[in-house]
């Protein structure tokens, strides 16, 4: 059951605020710092790289077209390694 209203936030509403966790503040600021995604924190080397370019790739050129919005130049091309560091 949630306990905290977005409607009454928004509103300005003050109310009370609480919960509960097992993660640990320094499990939390690894994950902010590793990336913010979930589930990306987890993984390690290059596909911890990779991970989060392919997310926002996929929102790019799923979730903006699909809300009508175009975000890649067609005569724009970035070459993956560039992107990496790799060259």
């Amino acid at each position: 059951m949630p306990n905290v209203s977005l409607r009454s936030l928004l509103n300005s509403e003050r109310g009370d605020v609480s919960g509960k966790t097992d993660v640990t503040l320094g499990e939390y600021v690894r994950e902010i710092v590793h990336s913010g995604f979930p589930g990306i924190s987890i993984l390690t080397g290059r596909a911890f790289r990779i991970q989060p370019d392919s997310y926002l790739r996929h929102i790019i050129d799923t979730d903006f077209p699909e809300q009508g919005d175009m975000v890649r130049r067609p005569d724009f091309e970035v070459d993956d390694a560039t992107v990496q560091g790799d060259s």
